[in-house]
């Protein structure tokens, strides 16, 4: 676009009684909206994925981290944590939460992982503002592909497992949320106890000697969940308190509800929640150690800086092993 000049007109000096003008012409103008929407802007993801199936079940916790060198390829770091149901009842004290049913904590429990470790590659993008093609080639040569589109009004990444060519694994599904924040920026204990928010979404598990469940529904009530500053990582929920267990043994079903508890590192995304029936402590009041749910969450932020969910994996003492993938987020 060509500005008018009428206000850019400059007086030099004068020769022979004519008046000298030097006619400014300022140019306008910017990218394209092609041009401003072309490539990948999101460039921190966390995900999910794993064979959830009755033979040889697998569940994994995995973050990618971007360093573009175009709008639309670059270099990409994956660091991973995988479960596999022979190491699923394994579990590991990581902090307390309370007071806590009853008593003055209750101990917050992590799975211990089968392998975890970090890989490097290339990626490229075929797509159009954050809604595309992601393909991933690591250095050891193997391949992952991934769909992603835009959610939460464009604030926020998605990203849908397509394919994998690891050797050995026959992956079925995986899912991710993607930021334009770095992972240098997470939520502390403090600010995820302000959180005053219900997360929907849902859950796809194997439990030792059950058949394969998938999109079952699995909601988390951050917003209703309470600190503490004797324990300030841990927090705590009684959630239903007025339902009752036909599995607690008879004499045990007046004891109601079902407990949560979640420990957030203050030092990154990752949080561990675990969840058990209240009656299983067989008494009123007391810390439980036995069978539970242990889920490892990250933190999902949108590209305002917003905990809008969480995704993650389960991997649990719980019904001999359970392994489920897992993710929810703020409607």
């Amino acid at each position: 676009m060509i500005t008018r000049p009428s206000h850019n007109l400059r007086r030099i000096g004068r020769s022979c009684g004519a008046l000298v003008l030097l006619v400014v012409l300022v140019v306008t103008g910017g990218p394209t909206p092609a041009q401003a929407n072309t490539g990948l802007t999101r460039y921190a993801w966390s995900a999910n994925l794993g064979l959830i199936a009755n033979h040889s079940p697998w569940v994994r916790n995995v973050t990618y981290a971007m360093t573009p060198s175009t709008a639309t390829s670059g270099r990409i770091t994956g660091r991973f944590v995988q479960y596999d149901h022979e190491d699923a009842p394994a579990k590991a004290r990581i902090g307390y939460a309370g007071p806590c049913n009853g008593v003055e904590r209750c101990t917050i429990y992590t799975a211990t992982s089968t392998y975890s470790g970090t890989w490097q590659g290339g990626y490229t993008f075929d797509g159009t503002d954050n809604t595309g093609r992601l393909s991933i080639t690591w250095d050891s040569g193997m391949t992952e592909t991934w769909d992603l589109t835009q959610l939460r009004g464009g604030t926020l990444g998605q990203m849908i497992l397509v394919a994998a060519n690891w050797v050995g694994v026959d992956p079925n599904g995986g899912i991710g949320f993607g930021s334009k924040q770095p992972f240098s920026y997470y939520k502390t204990m403090g600010m995820v106890d302000s959180v005053s928010d219900l997360y929907y979404g849902s859950y796809d598990r194997i439990v030792n000697g059950q058949t394969a469940e998938f999109d079952v529904p699995w909601n988390l009530n951050v917003g209703a969940m309470n600190g503490s500053s004797t324990y300030p990582k841990g927090l705590y929920l009684l959630q239903s308190p007025n339902t009752s267990y036909p599995a607690c043994r008879d004499d045990l079903e007046y004891i109601k509800g079902t407990i949560y508890t979640m420990w957030v590192t203050n030092a990154g995304r990752l949080m561990s929640q675990n969840n058990w029936r209240r009656c299983l402590v067989q008494a009123e009041t007391g810390e439980y150690h036995g069978g539970m749910h242990v889920a490892m969450l990250n933190q999902v932020i949108d590209d305002s800086k917003n905990l809008v969910g969480v995704v993650g994996i389960e991997a649990s003492p719980s019904g001999g092993w359970t392994l489920a993938r897992i993710h929810a987020l703020k409607q």
